[in-house]
């Protein structure tokens, strides 16, 4: 018997009449029994999960339980409420599903029908939030890319890099990088595009900079989107990176010199709406 007050964590084998398998499990000492509660440690926002609870009352008392989660704004919802018999096991299996990003608690409590309060039996915490993209695609003329693309992979390192040439390629990936600048083949007007979004909160043309050689002979930017378009007060994805410089040596010192600083942009783009360097550098004149 489990007395009221102790609590405490330890294994459990379980068997089966019909079976050779044992299973182990770890349950927490409750209150007034003991329990095993099975969530995932990680969802996206938008997914249902499991939920799975093993409960048995190891007490005297007849007890009615309830299993919620509560949402990070503490909002419950009920997946399942009964009796629990004295000295009997109940198994639950349901489904929750997460909303918003964000720590959700999932709980099962239990009440004594005579003379109690409710109590926390066991609970456990999920973490809801958008999966960092494993994939980066790269979006360049082939003479850039061969330029860059062993400098980008020592930058990003486990992540998997995708060369590409299309557009509509290009636009199926979350986190994005484009190699070269406003006079490149292939992703010159693509560029443009994102320098006037980052004109827009930043006050200045980089691409005009560039082609002019107004203080700078390279540039590296990063912008996140809203909406699925880039956005340069967005906070989500789709983001990306561009390397630009004013011709494809300058490119190439770009990569070198910024990628370490913006790559944490391609896993969590939510913390800055725009970065911008530039820099006017002579390593390509001779």
């Amino acid at each position: 018997m489990v007395c009221e007050g102790c609590r405490g964590k330890v294994r459990r084998y379980y068997g089966s009449l019909f079976s050779n398998r044992i299973e182990a499990k770890w349950v927490v000492l409750g209150t007034f029994g003991e329990c095993h509660l099975s969530v995932p440690r990680e969802v996206p926002p938008g997914e249902t999960y499991d939920v799975s609870l093993d409960y048995m009352n190891t007490s005297f008392r007849f007890l009615r339980g309830r299993l919620y989660v509560k949402d990070p704004e503490g909002h419950e919802e009920n997946l399942w409420t009964g009796n629990i018999y004295p000295k009997s096991s109940i198994t639950v299996k349901e489904e929750a599903k997460a909303d918003i990003e964000g720590k959700y608690m999932v709980k099962f409590d239990v009440k004594p029908f005579l003379l109690g309060s409710p109590v926390t039996e066991c609970s456990k915490a999920v973490e809801v939030k958008k999966p960092v993209p494993k994939k980066v695609v790269v979006f360049a003329n082939e003479i850039d890319w061969e330029l860059c693309k062993d400098d980008l992979q020592d930058c990003l390192g486990d992540k998997e890099l995708v060369w590409t040439q299309s557009k509509s390629e290009y636009e199926k990936y979350d986190a994005r990088i484009i190699l070269g600048g406003p006079k490149a083949k292939v992703v010159g007007s693509e560029v443009w595009r994102i320098c006037n979004e980052v004109e827009k909160c930043t006050e200045e043309n980089y691409c005009d900079m560039l082609i002019k050689g107004v203080n700078c002979s390279m540039v590296a930017m990063a912008c996140a989107g809203s909406g699925g378009e880039y956005n340069c007060r967005g906070n989500e994805y789709p983001c990306v990176i561009v390397f630009m410089g004013y011709n494809r040596c300058y490119t190439e010192h770009c990569v070198m010199e910024y990628c370490a600083r913006l790559s944490y942009f391609l896993d969590d783009p939510s913390g800055y709406h725009v970065i911008v360097f530039n820099a006017l550098i002579f390593e390509c004149e001779s």
